[in-house]
């Protein structure tokens, strides 16, 4: 018996992801429309904002946060490769390929969100305006919903 791939392998690998994208986009449109999901939305940023704010005005809030997105980082990358070592010596190799390549996504998707934090800190003034922006257009689809 070998371990090869075939087509079908692929072929299924394919439809796969694409349903669980049609699924997501499914959802995102659903989540987009109701309400309970506009009013989430405007709590997130509104505590977007607050937070933003608090990190613009304090450099002691913003040390701290930038260490703990360090500290963080630091503690899921022993924890891929804790995980890759107990993964070491399964039998599936495309899967232990996938499940590396998603744990170790990980760590690159908080390193954007922190990019993205620290430069919405810089950016100050015209982040609040833009987060304000899209809270207002949040709250008027809300009150159109109604």
């Amino acid at each position: 018996m070998t371990n090869y791939l075939n087509f079908g392998d692929f072929k299924s690998l394919l439809i796969g992801i694409l349903g669980g994208l049609l699924v997501l986009g499914i959802q995102r449109y659903w989540s987009n429309r109701s309400i309970k999901s506009l009013k989430r939305r405007i709590e997130e940023n509104e505590a977007y904002k607050a937070r933003l704010d608090n990190l613009a005005r304090s450099d002691r809030a913003l040390l701290i946060t930038g260490f703990q997105a360090v500290f963080g980082i630091l503690a899921f990358i022993c924890c891929i490769t804790a995980i890759q070592f107990s993964l070491l010596f399964g039998q599936n190799v495309l899967l232990n390929t996938l499940v590396y390549v998603l744990l170790w996504s990980l760590p690159i998707l908080l390193c954007i969100g922190m990019f993205k934090t620290f430069q919405d800190i810089h950016d100050h003034p015209q982040s609040l305006e833009r987060i304000e922006k899209k809270l207002t257009d949040l709250k008027n689809k809300l009150l159109g919903q109604k």
